[in-house]
């Protein structure tokens, strides 16, 4: 067996990288100076790309308004359908799913750090207005309203809390 010694260095090499991970998961006040002996890399981090984790769910809801006058109910926007077991391997709805993440706490940092004044002309709005009057409406609906809701999942019992309502808009083909 020529390779049994190549064998027990690669599942001690596997094994280490396996403990490294597990380690570095563990919250300790050490793990930024077991961060910098990484060198490459190469030990994955649960958080990815994020130095925060999300806390808070990101609701989006639309109503219309009719050409009589009267409000549809508000409808909560579902981005992407319901995940499949193969979702672990191929999820071609996930960048749809990060895009509405993006935009909604980008519009939601605005709203509390810049204040509700500036979120209407912010590109994050203007995308979430496009996204919305794109889709598909009742007949007779000439302007659409959408709202941000945000929820905590740690916290069901309760309910979620507007972040922002925007103003109503004319639909395309709809003068004001």
């Amino acid at each position: 067996m020529p390779f049994a010694g190549y064998d027990m260095l690669i599942a001690a090499i596997l094994a280490t990288w396996f403990a490294c991970t597990i380690r570095f998961h563990v919250p300790l006040a050490d793990n930024l100076a077991l961060r910098r002996r990484d060198l490459f890399g190469i030990v994955p981090d649960w958080r990815f790309f994020a130095p925060t984790p999300a806390k808070l769910d990101y609701h989006l809801l639309y109503r219309d308004r009719l050409a009589d006058g009267t409000a549809t109910d508000w409808t909560e926007v579902s981005v992407t359908p319901a995940r499949r077991w193969y979702c672990c391997l191929w999820n071609p709805f996930r960048r749809d799913r990060k895009a509405l993440f993006d935009l909604t706490t980008e519009i939601a940092r605005i709203a509390v750090y810049d204040g509700a004044q500036y979120v209407p002309g912010s590109v994050a709005y203007l995308a979430l207005l496009s996204y919305i009057s794109a889709l598909p409406r009742l007949p007779g609906s000439i302007m659409t309203q959408f709202c941000l809701m945000a929820s905590d999942p740690s916290e069901v019992s309760k309910p979620p809390e507007p972040v922002i309502v925007s103003d109503t808009h004319w639909l395309e083909g709809y003068d004001a």
